[in-house]
């Protein structure tokens, strides 16, 4: 029991010395990385008013995007290679940053609660998506 305790202080100084040393690095990630995701909600959607624009009317479906030539395009491309860096990498990096800053008590609670604000847009298009743009048109 104690084997684990002491495992568990030293896991834990570790991470209070990793934060006092990349203080810069932890607020970078712990800002940028909800940021990226708000960057990635605003693609997605001029993505979506492209389509609209060209077939002129809301997309429905993928075969809205072949019919506006936009399917496999540099901007479609952009979108999905954002996806998999977003959700994945920066989501799980960025909880890992936050977990260790509010263990070394470098942010508090309340700052995390409005620093995780930052994912309400991604959350907004992937649970919600009033349109049905991104599971119907994207991910179709």
């Amino acid at each position: 029991m104690s084997n684990e305790m002491s495992r568990r202080s030293s896991l834990m100084a570790a991470g209070v010395a990793f934060v006092k040393s990349n203080g810069p690095l932890m607020a970078c990630i712990l800002i940028v990385a909800p940021l990226l995701a708000t960057g990635w909600v605003a693609l997605f959607y001029c993505f979506c008013f492209r389509i609209w624009w060209i077939i002129g009317r809301s997309p429905v479906a993928k075969g809205d995007r072949f019919i506006a030539h936009l399917s496999n395009g540099m901007h479609d491309h952009i979108l999905a290679i954002g996806l998999i860096f977003i959700i994945p990498l920066a989501f799980l990096i960025w909880s890992i940053a936050c977990a260790i800053a509010l263990a070394a008590k470098t942010i508090s609670f309340r700052q995390a609660g409005l620093i995780s604000l930052g994912w309400l847009p991604i959350l907004f298009v992937v649970f919600i998506d009033p349109n049905g743009w991104f599971w119907n048109v994207f991910f179709d």
